[in-house]
């Protein structure tokens, strides 16, 4: 009785883990897509001048 509620329990707190990881490293991908978007805007796209240094 008490070993299973506590093989329950670990089992719970280990997939709230690995939710939590999987969440947090798919956010992070989608940061970092936006990143390099945003660099590559940057890039390629002089804001100053209103003109493209390169295509």
């Amino acid at each position: 009785m008490v070993v299973g509620s506590l093989l329950t329990a670990i089992a719970l707190l280990v997939a709230g883990a690995v939710r939590y990881l999987r969440a947090s490293r798919a956010l992070r991908r989608e940061q970092q897509a936006v990143a390099r978007e945003r660099d590559h805007l940057n890039r390629t796209w002089n804001y100053q001048t209103g003109r493209v240094l390169r295509p």
